[in-house]
């Protein structure tokens, strides 16, 4: 345990802290939540997952547990009203950087902002801007149907596909955006749609999609890095809206970098229009 001024005590959060963690989500003036499959809570258990308590009630946490390939981000900054988002953070950020450092070998802290209190905080604390996420919807009213290739077949994903899908991840994306087998694990249980495409009876491809409250989402989409402009991302693609359209569905959302052109032009090729929204990914690098 660490002591703080005004006796503060900031300490290691566990599984009994499920219920005012809670609770402090529900009732929290602030909330940062990493958008990922796993929720906040399902970390609990593992470190750094730290709480801020006064008189024994939890009035701030955080948390940013490495996964078990070595990724982590700031998965959860969580502040009760009227305590100081600034204040709880020089509480908390220490100590779990310090945990970190000790503990793991993890390169970097990553942290995907959504809201702008966290746009000031983080560079204060040594946090750099990495990359930037950008949104683009689909309409099906004014949606286009690029031509395929006969040569790729898509079926549906299966348990079996998960270290393929695994070896895609590792090979089509930086580290920072990798998907640990945890991970695909969780969005195959959690996806309205799941497929994966099939090119000399190798599997070179896939997708996952989602339903959210604004319509449909295509979570997560990788092709083969051997495999690239062969008309696999296309077909994907072509896969994901034709499921949400037989749902009724008629928009649909997907994020990439800004910076990824190859994507960006795949989604452009269905009628996807890039939104407004910009969302910085902000790094920290560790000492090692």
């Amino acid at each position: 345990m660490i002591l703080n001024d005004q006796d503060l005590v900031v300490r290691e959060a566990d599984q009994k802290d499920r219920g005012q963690i809670t609770k402090l989500l529900q009732k929290g003036s602030f909330t940062h939540r990493h958008l990922s499959w796993l929720p906040p809570l399902d970390w609990l258990g593992n470190q750094p997952y730290l709480v801020l308590e006064e008189k024994l009630r939890i009035i701030a946490a955080l948390a940013c547990p490495p996964d078990e390939d070595g990724g982590t981000w700031l998965r959860l900054f969580a502040v009760s009203p009227g305590l100081s988002i600034q204040r709880a953070w020089r509480a908390l950020w220490p100590p779990a950087l310090g945990w970190l450092q000790d503990n793991s070998a993890v390169q970097q802290v990553n942290a995907l902002v959504v809201q702008d209190k966290m746009l000031n905080l983080l560079p204060q604390s040594g946090f750099q801007e990495g990359y930037r996420v950008v949104v683009l919807v689909w309409d099906s009213t004014q949606a286009c149907w690029p031509d395929q290739k006969d040569n790729i077949l898509i079926r549906g994903m299966l348990r079996d596909d998960f270290l393929w899908i695994y070896e895609i991840d590792q090979g089509s994306f930086e580290p920072i955006w990798r998907n640990s087998l945890n991970l695909i694990e969780v969005a195959f249980q959690e996806a309205s749609s799941a497929s994966v495409a099939i090119l000399n009876n190798r599997l070179v491809g896939y997708q996952i999609s989602t339903i959210t409250p604004q319509g449909g989402h295509l979570a997560r989409l990788a092709v083969d890095s051997e495999y690239q402009k062969l008309g696999i991302g296309t077909a994907l693609v072509e896969d994901s809206l034709d499921h949400f359209q037989r749902q009724g569905i008629v928009q649909v959302t997907v994020n990439t970098q800004a910076r990824n052109h190859t994507s960006l032009e795949l989604y452009k090729k269905f009628g996807f229009e890039l939104l407004d929204e910009v969302y910085p990914v902000f790094q920290y690098t560790l000492d090692r």
